[in-house]
Protein backbone atom coordinates (compact mmCIF):
# COMPACT_ATOMS: atom_id res chain seq x y z
CA UNK A 1 0.00 0.00 0.00
CA UNK A 2 2.89 2.29 1.17
CA UNK A 3 4.34 1.51 -2.46
CA UNK A 4 1.33 2.74 -4.25
CA UNK A 5 1.03 6.14 -2.73
CA UNK A 6 4.68 6.84 -3.58
CA UNK A 7 4.27 5.84 -7.19
CA UNK A 8 0.95 8.24 -7.14
CA UNK A 9 3.46 11.05 -5.32
CA UNK A 10 5.58 11.07 -8.60
CA UNK A 11 5.31 14.06 -11.15
CA UNK A 12 5.39 12.88 -14.65
CA UNK A 13 8.15 13.04 -16.62
CA UNK A 14 9.68 15.58 -19.04
CA UNK A 15 11.85 15.91 -21.57
CA UNK A 16 12.28 19.59 -20.87
CA UNK A 17 13.95 18.86 -17.47
CA UNK A 18 13.01 18.12 -13.92
CA UNK A 19 12.29 22.07 -12.84
CA UNK A 20 10.46 23.46 -15.93
CA UNK A 21 7.06 22.53 -14.16
CA UNK A 22 7.61 25.20 -12.13
CA UNK A 23 8.23 27.77 -15.09
CA UNK A 24 4.69 26.47 -16.23
CA UNK A 25 3.08 26.80 -12.62
CA UNK A 26 4.33 30.72 -13.02
CA UNK A 27 2.88 31.23 -16.26
CA UNK A 28 -0.30 29.89 -15.46
CA UNK A 29 -0.68 31.81 -12.35
CA UNK A 30 -0.05 34.94 -14.97
CA UNK A 31 -3.24 33.51 -16.75
CA UNK A 32 -4.97 33.13 -13.73
CA UNK A 33 -4.49 36.94 -12.84
CA UNK A 34 -4.75 38.27 -16.00
CA UNK A 35 -7.91 37.07 -16.28
CA UNK A 36 -9.86 38.61 -13.42
CA UNK A 37 -7.51 42.06 -13.27
CA UNK A 38 -9.12 43.85 -16.21
CA UNK A 39 -12.67 43.00 -15.19
CA UNK A 40 -11.84 44.41 -11.29
CA UNK A 41 -10.24 47.46 -12.67
CA UNK A 42 -13.73 48.78 -13.17
CA UNK A 43 -14.87 48.80 -9.75
CA UNK A 44 -13.83 51.22 -7.74
CA UNK A 45 -13.75 53.46 -11.21
CA UNK A 46 -17.55 52.36 -11.60
CA UNK A 47 -19.15 55.72 -11.02
CA UNK A 48 -16.64 57.57 -13.41
CA UNK A 49 -17.26 55.04 -15.98
CA UNK A 50 -21.30 55.47 -15.83
CA UNK A 51 -20.67 59.28 -16.29
CA UNK A 52 -18.26 59.35 -19.03
CA UNK A 53 -20.55 56.26 -20.82
CA UNK A 54 -23.82 57.97 -20.06
CA UNK A 55 -24.95 54.66 -18.45
CA UNK A 56 -27.11 53.68 -15.33
CA UNK A 57 -26.41 50.89 -12.94
CA UNK A 58 -27.98 47.92 -14.70
CA UNK A 59 -25.88 48.66 -17.97
CA UNK A 60 -22.84 48.91 -15.62
CA UNK A 61 -23.71 45.31 -14.17
CA UNK A 62 -24.06 44.32 -17.57
CA UNK A 63 -20.69 45.31 -18.93
CA UNK A 64 -18.73 44.30 -15.49
CA UNK A 65 -20.00 40.90 -16.22
CA UNK A 66 -19.06 40.57 -19.68
CA UNK A 67 -16.12 38.67 -18.81
CA UNK A 68 -17.98 35.83 -17.20
CA UNK A 69 -20.88 35.19 -20.22
CA UNK A 70 -18.47 33.07 -22.23
CA UNK A 71 -18.02 30.87 -19.43
CA UNK A 72 -21.80 29.45 -19.55
CA UNK A 73 -21.68 28.42 -22.69
CA UNK A 74 -18.01 27.06 -23.78
CA UNK A 75 -16.64 25.60 -20.28
CA UNK A 76 -16.92 22.24 -21.55
CA UNK A 77 -15.80 23.01 -25.23
CA UNK A 78 -12.85 24.49 -24.07
CA UNK A 79 -12.16 21.68 -22.48
CA UNK A 80 -12.76 19.03 -25.25
CA UNK A 81 -10.31 21.38 -27.13
CA UNK A 82 -7.89 21.52 -24.46
CA UNK A 83 -7.99 17.65 -24.51
CA UNK A 84 -7.74 17.05 -28.42
CA UNK A 85 -5.14 19.66 -29.24
CA UNK A 86 -3.15 20.20 -26.16
CA UNK A 87 -3.47 23.03 -24.10
CA UNK A 88 -0.82 25.42 -25.70
CA UNK A 89 -1.94 26.72 -29.21
CA UNK A 90 -6.23 27.48 -27.69
CA UNK A 91 -5.10 29.20 -24.96
CA UNK A 92 -2.20 31.31 -27.05
CA UNK A 93 -5.05 32.24 -29.15
CA UNK A 94 -7.32 33.04 -26.80
CA UNK A 95 -4.25 35.63 -24.67
CA UNK A 96 -4.07 37.06 -28.46
CA UNK A 97 -7.76 37.68 -29.14
CA UNK A 98 -7.97 39.04 -25.15
CA UNK A 99 -5.18 41.77 -26.00
CA UNK A 100 -6.59 43.30 -29.21
CA UNK A 101 -9.92 43.15 -26.87
CA UNK A 102 -7.61 45.02 -24.36
CA UNK A 103 -6.20 47.25 -26.54
CA UNK A 104 -9.71 48.32 -28.17
CA UNK A 105 -11.06 48.90 -25.08
CA UNK A 106 -8.32 51.59 -24.04
CA UNK A 107 -8.75 53.38 -27.50
CA UNK A 108 -12.44 52.63 -28.92
CA UNK A 109 -14.07 55.89 -27.85
CA UNK A 110 -15.72 55.53 -24.25
CA UNK A 111 -19.33 56.45 -25.21
CA UNK A 112 -19.94 53.48 -27.71
CA UNK A 113 -21.25 50.94 -25.29
CA UNK A 114 -21.47 47.97 -27.34
CA UNK A 115 -17.98 48.14 -28.44
CA UNK A 116 -16.09 48.64 -24.72
CA UNK A 117 -18.86 45.57 -23.89
CA UNK A 118 -17.40 43.36 -26.85
CA UNK A 119 -13.77 44.48 -26.28
CA UNK A 120 -13.67 42.98 -22.43
CA UNK A 121 -15.93 40.09 -23.48
CA UNK A 122 -13.29 38.43 -25.60
CA UNK A 123 -11.35 38.46 -22.48
CA UNK A 124 -13.49 35.73 -21.39
CA UNK A 125 -11.91 33.56 -23.22
CA UNK A 126 -8.38 33.14 -21.66
CA UNK A 127 -10.56 33.03 -18.45
CA UNK A 128 -12.67 29.95 -19.67
CA UNK A 129 -10.09 28.68 -20.91
CA UNK A 130 -7.77 28.75 -17.68
CA UNK A 131 -10.68 28.06 -15.37
CA UNK A 132 -12.02 24.58 -17.42
CA UNK A 133 -8.85 23.29 -18.02
CA UNK A 134 -6.60 23.94 -15.24
CA UNK A 135 -6.37 20.48 -13.52
CA UNK A 136 -5.80 19.49 -17.22
CA UNK A 137 -2.50 21.57 -17.73
CA UNK A 138 -1.04 20.81 -13.92
CA UNK A 139 -2.08 17.06 -14.49
CA UNK A 140 0.58 17.14 -17.65
CA UNK A 141 3.20 18.56 -15.43
CA UNK A 142 2.61 17.27 -11.62
CA UNK A 143 0.97 14.14 -9.98
CA UNK A 144 -2.47 13.95 -9.35
CA UNK A 145 -2.49 14.41 -5.58
CA UNK A 146 -0.43 17.80 -5.40
CA UNK A 147 -3.51 19.05 -8.37
CA UNK A 148 -5.72 20.34 -5.70
CA UNK A 149 -2.71 22.34 -3.85
CA UNK A 150 -2.18 23.87 -7.25
CA UNK A 151 -5.94 24.70 -8.25
CA UNK A 152 -5.97 26.09 -5.10
CA UNK A 153 -2.71 28.55 -5.81
CA UNK A 154 -4.31 29.53 -9.22
CA UNK A 155 -7.70 30.45 -7.81
CA UNK A 156 -5.23 32.72 -5.04
CA UNK A 157 -3.70 34.09 -8.10
CA UNK A 158 -7.15 35.05 -9.86
CA UNK A 159 -8.26 36.63 -6.23
CA UNK A 160 -5.37 38.55 -6.04
CA UNK A 161 -5.89 39.82 -9.50
CA UNK A 162 -9.22 41.41 -8.29
CA UNK A 163 -7.94 42.97 -5.04
CA UNK A 164 -4.48 44.47 -6.61
CA UNK A 165 -7.30 46.22 -9.31
CA UNK A 166 -9.21 47.15 -6.39
CA UNK A 167 -6.42 48.66 -5.06
CA UNK A 168 -4.28 50.33 -7.36
CA UNK A 169 -6.96 51.73 -9.97
CA UNK A 170 -8.48 54.48 -7.93
CA UNK A 171 -4.75 56.29 -7.77
CA UNK A 172 -4.14 55.62 -11.92
CA UNK A 173 -4.56 59.47 -13.29
CA UNK A 174 -7.20 58.33 -15.87
CA UNK A 175 -9.73 55.02 -16.81
CA UNK A 176 -8.04 55.66 -19.94
CA UNK A 177 -4.71 55.07 -18.38
CA UNK A 178 -6.03 52.47 -16.22
CA UNK A 179 -7.38 50.45 -19.64
CA UNK A 180 -3.67 50.75 -21.19
CA UNK A 181 -2.00 49.01 -17.92
CA UNK A 182 -4.41 46.19 -18.43
CA UNK A 183 -3.41 45.79 -21.87
CA UNK A 184 0.49 45.87 -21.66
CA UNK A 185 0.02 43.60 -19.00
CA UNK A 186 -1.98 40.84 -20.72
CA UNK A 187 0.29 41.52 -23.81
CA UNK A 188 3.31 40.64 -21.89
CA UNK A 189 1.48 37.36 -20.08
CA UNK A 190 0.59 36.60 -24.20
CA UNK A 191 4.77 36.78 -24.88
CA UNK A 192 5.76 34.87 -21.64
CA UNK A 193 2.81 31.79 -22.88
CA UNK A 194 4.02 31.85 -26.61
CA UNK A 195 8.00 31.66 -25.01
CA UNK A 196 7.50 29.35 -22.27
CA UNK A 197 4.61 27.21 -22.16
CA UNK A 198 4.84 23.61 -23.68
CA UNK A 199 2.29 20.82 -23.25
CA UNK A 200 3.61 17.58 -21.55
CA UNK A 201 2.01 15.02 -23.42
CA UNK A 202 3.80 11.21 -24.50
CA UNK A 203 4.89 11.63 -27.92
CA UNK A 204 3.32 9.89 -30.61
CA UNK A 205 4.97 6.69 -32.23
CA UNK A 206 6.05 6.77 -35.54
CA UNK A 207 6.80 4.09 -38.22
CA UNK A 208 5.89 0.40 -37.52
CA UNK A 209 4.85 1.35 -34.05
CA UNK A 210 2.22 3.73 -35.26
CA UNK A 211 -0.42 1.13 -35.34
CA UNK A 212 0.65 0.09 -31.53
CA UNK A 213 -0.08 3.91 -30.40
CA UNK A 214 -3.78 3.84 -28.74
CA UNK A 215 -6.31 5.85 -30.75
CA UNK A 216 -7.77 8.72 -29.87
CA UNK A 217 -11.53 8.55 -28.68
CA UNK A 218 -14.33 9.77 -30.19
CA UNK A 219 -15.71 13.04 -28.99
CA UNK A 220 -19.20 10.90 -28.30
CA UNK A 221 -17.45 8.62 -26.13
CA UNK A 222 -15.57 10.66 -24.08
CA UNK A 223 -18.95 12.60 -23.46
CA UNK A 224 -20.57 9.77 -22.89
CA UNK A 225 -17.79 8.29 -20.23
CA UNK A 226 -17.72 11.15 -18.39
CA UNK A 227 -21.50 11.41 -17.69
CA UNK A 228 -21.35 7.80 -16.67
CA UNK A 229 -18.93 8.48 -14.05
CA UNK A 230 -21.20 9.01 -10.72
CA UNK A 231 -17.70 10.78 -8.91
CA UNK A 232 -17.89 13.78 -11.34
CA UNK A 233 -21.26 14.15 -11.66
CA UNK A 234 -21.33 14.44 -8.04
CA UNK A 235 -18.46 16.45 -8.09
CA UNK A 236 -20.24 18.92 -10.40
CA UNK A 237 -23.20 19.11 -8.68
CA UNK A 238 -21.24 19.73 -5.12
CA UNK A 239 -19.53 22.63 -6.43
CA UNK A 240 -22.88 24.17 -8.27
CA UNK A 241 -24.47 24.17 -4.82
CA UNK A 242 -21.46 24.77 -2.56
CA UNK A 243 -20.05 27.98 -4.42
CA UNK A 244 -23.66 29.11 -5.73
CA UNK A 245 -24.36 29.51 -1.80
CA UNK A 246 -20.87 31.28 -1.35
CA UNK A 247 -22.05 33.46 -3.70
CA UNK A 248 -25.18 34.17 -1.88
CA UNK A 249 -23.12 35.75 0.50
CA UNK A 250 -20.83 37.63 -1.28
CA UNK A 251 -23.31 39.10 -2.77
CA UNK A 252 -25.41 40.39 -0.20
CA UNK A 253 -23.24 40.68 2.36
CA UNK A 254 -23.20 44.28 2.58
CA UNK A 255 -26.70 44.51 2.59
CA UNK A 256 -26.99 42.60 5.17
CA UNK A 257 -24.35 44.50 7.15
CA UNK A 258 -26.20 47.69 6.74
CA UNK A 259 -29.25 45.94 7.65
CA UNK A 260 -27.70 45.47 10.87
CA UNK A 261 -26.69 49.08 11.37
CA UNK A 262 -22.95 48.59 10.38
CA UNK A 263 -21.29 51.52 9.14
CA UNK A 264 -19.89 51.73 5.44
CA UNK A 265 -16.26 51.54 6.30
CA UNK A 266 -16.53 48.72 9.14
CA UNK A 267 -19.11 47.06 6.82
CA UNK A 268 -16.33 47.36 3.74
CA UNK A 269 -13.33 46.40 5.77
CA UNK A 270 -15.35 43.09 6.46
CA UNK A 271 -16.84 41.97 3.04
CA UNK A 272 -13.19 42.39 2.12
CA UNK A 273 -12.19 40.08 4.98
CA UNK A 274 -14.53 37.36 3.12
CA UNK A 275 -12.42 37.61 0.12
CA UNK A 276 -9.53 36.98 2.41
CA UNK A 277 -10.90 34.02 3.87
CA UNK A 278 -11.68 32.75 0.45
CA UNK A 279 -8.35 32.77 -0.65
CA UNK A 280 -6.76 31.79 2.44
CA UNK A 281 -9.10 28.46 1.93
CA UNK A 282 -7.53 27.87 -1.59
CA UNK A 283 -4.58 27.89 -0.71
CA UNK A 284 -4.63 26.06 2.63
CA UNK A 285 -7.12 23.63 2.37
CA UNK A 286 -5.36 21.66 -0.30
CA UNK A 287 -1.98 21.43 0.93
CA UNK A 288 -3.50 19.66 4.39
CA UNK A 289 -5.73 17.43 1.89
CA UNK A 290 -2.35 16.50 0.12
CA UNK A 291 -0.67 16.51 3.24
CA UNK A 292 -3.25 14.32 5.26
CA UNK A 293 -5.67 12.74 3.19
CA UNK A 294 -9.83 12.42 3.75
CA UNK A 295 -10.93 14.01 0.45
CA UNK A 296 -14.47 12.77 0.92
CA UNK A 297 -14.69 13.59 4.75
CA UNK A 298 -13.11 17.22 4.36
CA UNK A 299 -16.26 18.81 2.40
CA UNK A 300 -18.56 17.86 4.36
CA UNK A 301 -16.83 18.57 7.58
CA UNK A 302 -16.28 22.64 6.29
CA UNK A 303 -19.68 22.91 4.31
CA UNK A 304 -20.91 21.62 8.29
CA UNK A 305 -18.89 24.06 9.68
CA UNK A 306 -19.58 27.08 6.88
CA UNK A 307 -23.44 26.55 7.77
CA UNK A 308 -22.64 27.31 11.28
CA UNK A 309 -20.94 30.53 10.14
CA UNK A 310 -23.64 31.56 8.08
CA UNK A 311 -26.61 31.10 10.79
CA UNK A 312 -24.04 33.42 13.38
CA UNK A 313 -23.79 35.98 10.38
CA UNK A 314 -27.71 35.71 9.86
CA UNK A 315 -28.38 36.12 13.67
CA UNK A 316 -25.60 37.61 15.63
CA UNK A 317 -25.68 41.32 16.65
CA UNK A 318 -22.88 43.52 15.28
CA UNK A 319 -19.55 42.86 17.46
CA UNK A 320 -15.91 41.21 17.32
CA UNK A 321 -17.54 38.02 16.32
CA UNK A 322 -18.73 38.55 12.86
CA UNK A 323 -14.75 39.57 12.18
CA UNK A 324 -14.19 36.02 12.68
CA UNK A 325 -17.15 34.27 11.34
CA UNK A 326 -16.89 36.05 7.87
CA UNK A 327 -13.27 35.26 7.02
CA UNK A 328 -14.13 32.08 8.42
CA UNK A 329 -17.01 31.41 6.00
CA UNK A 330 -14.58 32.70 3.40
CA UNK A 331 -12.35 30.03 4.52
CA UNK A 332 -14.81 27.22 4.24
CA UNK A 333 -16.40 27.29 1.28
CA UNK A 334 -13.68 28.67 -0.42
CA UNK A 335 -11.54 25.19 0.42
CA UNK A 336 -13.64 23.33 -0.96
CA UNK A 337 -13.68 24.71 -4.70
CA UNK A 338 -10.29 23.50 -5.59
CA UNK A 339 -10.98 20.21 -4.12
CA UNK A 340 -14.39 19.27 -6.60
CA UNK A 341 -11.73 21.05 -9.43
CA UNK A 342 -9.15 18.74 -9.16
CA UNK A 343 -11.94 15.54 -9.69
CA UNK A 344 -10.92 15.35 -13.22
CA UNK A 345 -7.57 14.01 -12.67
CA UNK A 346 -8.27 12.04 -9.18
CA UNK A 347 -10.70 9.84 -10.68
CA UNK A 348 -8.41 6.70 -12.15
CA UNK A 349 -11.65 5.64 -14.63
CA UNK A 350 -11.44 9.13 -16.41
CA UNK A 351 -7.76 9.61 -17.47
CA UNK A 352 -5.46 12.90 -18.16
CA UNK A 353 -6.88 12.28 -22.23
CA UNK A 354 -10.28 12.59 -20.86
CA UNK A 355 -9.42 15.40 -17.82
CA UNK A 356 -10.14 18.64 -19.60
CA UNK A 357 -13.38 17.67 -20.65
CA UNK A 358 -14.30 16.57 -17.70
CA UNK A 359 -13.65 19.62 -15.57
CA UNK A 360 -14.97 21.51 -18.33
CA UNK A 361 -18.42 19.99 -17.14
CA UNK A 362 -17.61 20.60 -13.67
CA UNK A 363 -16.26 24.41 -14.25
CA UNK A 364 -19.87 24.69 -16.08
CA UNK A 365 -21.83 23.79 -13.14
CA UNK A 366 -19.79 26.08 -10.78
CA UNK A 367 -20.87 28.53 -13.10
CA UNK A 368 -24.15 28.25 -13.28
CA UNK A 369 -24.19 27.58 -9.42
CA UNK A 370 -22.54 31.25 -9.41
CA UNK A 371 -24.81 32.87 -11.97
CA UNK A 372 -27.99 30.97 -11.07
CA UNK A 373 -28.71 30.16 -7.47
CA UNK A 374 -28.03 33.71 -6.12
CA UNK A 375 -29.48 35.79 -8.61
CA UNK A 376 -32.46 33.74 -10.22
CA UNK A 377 -33.44 31.67 -7.01
CA UNK A 378 -32.45 32.62 -3.69
CA UNK A 379 -33.08 36.46 -3.92
CA UNK A 380 -36.10 36.43 -6.12
CA UNK A 381 -37.77 33.70 -3.24
CA UNK A 382 -35.87 36.31 -0.18
CA UNK A 383 -36.65 39.29 -2.06
CA UNK A 384 -34.88 41.95 0.96
CA UNK A 385 -35.32 39.15 3.71
CA UNK A 386 -31.88 38.84 4.70
CA UNK A 387 -32.58 36.30 6.95
CA UNK A 388 -34.37 34.57 4.98
CA UNK A 389 -31.88 34.51 1.99
CA UNK A 390 -28.99 33.13 4.46
CA UNK A 391 -31.80 30.47 5.58
CA UNK A 392 -31.95 29.38 1.87
CA UNK A 393 -28.36 29.64 1.30
CA UNK A 394 -28.23 27.06 3.86
CA UNK A 395 -30.41 24.76 1.90
CA UNK A 396 -27.62 24.64 -1.07
CA UNK A 397 -25.00 24.65 1.14
CA UNK A 398 -26.61 21.11 2.89
CA UNK A 399 -26.73 19.96 -0.73
CA UNK A 400 -23.18 20.28 -1.01
CA UNK A 401 -22.47 18.37 2.53
CA UNK A 402 -24.51 15.01 2.25
CA UNK A 403 -22.99 14.73 -1.41
CA UNK A 404 -19.29 13.95 -0.49
CA UNK A 405 -20.39 10.64 1.08
CA UNK A 406 -21.19 9.42 -1.82
CA UNK A 407 -18.12 9.72 -3.63
CA UNK A 408 -16.60 6.36 -3.97
CA UNK A 409 -13.37 5.30 -2.93
CA UNK A 410 -11.76 5.26 -7.27
CA UNK A 411 -11.03 8.94 -6.29
CA UNK A 412 -7.17 8.99 -5.08
CA UNK A 413 -6.55 10.66 -2.10
CA UNK A 414 -10.08 9.52 -0.97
Amino acid sequence: MGKKEKVESIDPPSKYGSKYKYLILIVLCLVAFISVYPQFQMTPMAEEIKDIMHIDTAQYSVLFSAPMFPAIFISLICGIIVDRFGARWPMMISLIIGSVGLWTRAFVPPTAFWAVYFSILVLGLTATFGNSSNARMFGEWFSPNKVSLLIGIYMACSASGGVIANATTQFMPSLQFAYIVAAVLITIVAVLWILFYRNNRPEKKKGADQADAPKREPLPRTLLHILKCRDIIISAVANMCGYGALMCVTHHLSSILQEKGIDPQPAGILIALLSVGQLCGNLIVPLLISKIGHLRRYPTIALLLGVGTIIGICYLAPGPLLYILIPAAGFLFGGTIPIYNSMAVRIKRIGKERAGTAQGLVATFQLAGAVLIPSYIVTPIAGSNYTLLLLLTIVFAAIAIVLPFFLSKEVEGA
